[in-house]
């Protein structure tokens, strides 16, 4: 399934994320599916947190309000996926708060 360009980037996403659990549950064949839900969770940030730091240019403070989370959550996620925090930011901070 290929992403609606002419729809809303929140339904783009949607859409995005439908075809990505619809490719798992075809290639998932005969094997139950496992902590579903975990596994998006994760798979989220781990491409999400390094993208708005690097947005952010490393700012933690603006990252967090950009996510719409404490610093300290955003700190502790940092931590869980060994996201380097000094990434070398090509971005400029367009999207920042």
């Amino acid at each position: 399934m290929r992403p609606n360009r002419q729809a809303s980037p929140a339904a783009r996403l949607d859409e995005a994320l439908t075809a990505a659990l619809d490719s798992y549950f075809e290639h998932l064949g005969n094997q139950a599916p496992h902590a579903v839900y975990d596994m998006v969770t994760l798979a989220m940030e781990r491409t999400l947190i390094p993208y708005a730091l690097e947005r952010c240019q490393g700012n933690l403070s603006q990252t967090a309000l950009l996510l719409g989370i404490t610093r300290n959550t955003l700190r502790k996620k940092i931590q869980i996926h060994n996201i380097p925090i000094n990434p070398s930011f090509k971005t400029k901070t367009y999207g920042c708060p």
